[in-house]
């Protein structure tokens, strides 16, 4: 039996699955192809803080881990990326390594947890349109994931779960928990309790879904638990309906493109321009429908961009489910460059924190605890 499959078994069997976003196996991105393994410590959105305090407790832990993958897999290196701001907290500098591993600061910009622009700025790869990260030879992991992964090859399942608690309470806390715990019982061993008007999204304040605390539980994939109050950006962006949306696009839409030149994954050079597909939905049909395939669902269209209130996320998210339903495929590119103007349009944290209107919410100081 081949080493890589040794692996791949191993981690198949202890349940490792992306710990951070859509909860994608594991075991299927490592490919033969790969030569550098990508951490993401970027902790993507505002708020969460599981990332930091994972890199904080274990720096060591996922030196050797990722080394040992690299040895293991004969992969060429190994990339811990972190933002600039988390770097000089931990006193982490650019380049700072140990073998095949390293660490490698970026930008604190929005949305570098999107692995193709995390891609981009910690290694200088682009990613063509409509392929995976290995077409240029990477594998991305979460920093939890490659704790969960460090276990697996000692045998060890995936049963708990790193999480950021915040928002609205008190203190912002990491706590470590057993998956499949109650949402409601963590909150009432920490003695939180959920103002009214208020709503939990289980994510970040950008990309995190609502749920109901009274009956939710932690999953694999839960990074956050975030009290937030309705009336809150985000949160009002959420409790649009799909019908709502859908007649703002029809009546707001003024067609200043402002979605498409702002759009993370426009400036990185993909096919979609979200100004035209919403006019698709003002009765205007457009060939650039398939563009909503490369949505990466950041929500910078309807958060930073858009001046007139519309949700393209949902729009873009309701055609590209009628896509599929159809069998209709992404197209894919064989060299994707980004636009000249991209550096320019970065958005800051810091901007998108204020617009947002979570300031209030953001606190660097956080707590620890495990819950049972």
């Amino acid at each position: 039996m081949s080493n890589l499959k040794t692996i791949k078994d191993k981690i198949e069997k202890a349940g490792v699955v992306g710990a951070g976003g859509a909860g994608f196996p594991s075991h299927i991105k490592i490919l033969e192809n790969i030569d550098t393994i990508l951490i993401n410590g970027v902790e993507c959105e505002p708020l969460l803080k599981t990332d930091f305090h994972l890199i904080k407790a274990y720096k060591k832990e996922l030196f050797e881990i990722l080394n040992r993958l690299c040895d293991d897999l004969n992969i060429n290196s190994g990339v811990i990326a972190v933002k600039k701001h988390t770097a000089e907290l931990l006193n982490i500098k650019d380049g700072e390594s140990g073998r095949k591993a390293s660490f490698k600061t970026v930008k604190d910009i929005y949305p570098a947890g999107d692995e193709i622009i995390l891609i981009k700025e910690a290694l200088g790869k682009n990613v063509p349109a409509g392929n995976l990260p290995s077409s240029v030879s990477v594998v991305v992991f979460n920093v939890e994931t490659l704790l969960n992964i460090g276990y697996a090859l000692s045998d060890i399942p995936v049963t708990e779960k790193y999480l950021t608690i915040g928002g609205n309470t008190d203190k912002t806390y990491v706590i470590k928990t057993q998956i499949g715990n109650n949402v409601s019982d963590i909150f009432e061993k920490m003695g939180i309790i959920v103002p009214e008007n208020n709503i939990v999204l289980d994510g970040g304040p950008m990309m995190g879904r609502i749920i109901d605390h009274k009956t939710a539980v932690v999953t694999k994939t839960t990074k956050g638990l975030l009290i937030i109050d309705k009336d809150t950006l985000c949160v009002r962006q959420r409790l649009t309906n799909l019908g709502t949306a859908l007649n703002r696009a029809a009546g707001s839409c003024c067609g200043c493109r402002m979605c498409t030149d702002m759009c993370p994954r426009y400036l990185m050079g993909y096919p979609i321009e979200p100004h035209k597909i919403l006019a698709a939905f003002k009765g205007r049909p457009s060939k650039t429908h398939k563009g909503a395939f490369y949505c990466s669902g950041c929500g910078v269209c309807e958060t930073i961009a858009c001046p007139q209130g519309i949700s393209p996320n949902k729009l873009f998210a309701k055609t590209k489910a009628s896509l599929i339903k159809d069998a209709v495929k992404p197209e894919r590119q064989t060299d994707t460059q980004p636009k000249d103007v991209r550096e320019y349009r970065k958005i800051p944290v810091s901007r998108l924190i204020n617009r947002l209107g979570i300031r209030k919410y953001q606190r660097e100081e956080f707590e620890y605890a495990e819950v049972k």
